[in-house]
């Protein structure tokens, strides 16, 4: 069960308690704390599906580099380093 979907099911049980949210101080507190776990699981689900992109984007480049790796290298010459690449240039 994801955050989004727990919170919808604390605010069903709230709905549930039938509390006046206009003129009871435990409703308007309830309802508003129900408001700010609801934008909050909204975050949540927003950074997890950042992550996730940017998991599959750093997959990416890491393939990329596995792929160019080889002509980066670098080895030790008489000026100093060099690597392979500027080496063949």
């Amino acid at each position: 069960m994801t955050i989004s979907e727990k919170v919808a099911y604390l605010k069903g049980l709230a709905e549930g308690l039938n509390l006046d949210v206009d003129k009871s101080k435990e409703g308007k507190l309830i309802s508003v704390m129900i408001g700010i776990l609801e934008e909050i699981g909204l975050s949540i689900e927003d950074l997890e599906e950042n992550a996730l992109a940017l998991g599959e984007e750093i997959d990416v480049l890491s393939d990329d580099l596995a792929d160019v790796g080889p002509w980066c290298s670098t080895r030790t010459g008489t000026t100093g380093t060099t690597s392979r690449w500027s080496a063949q240039l």
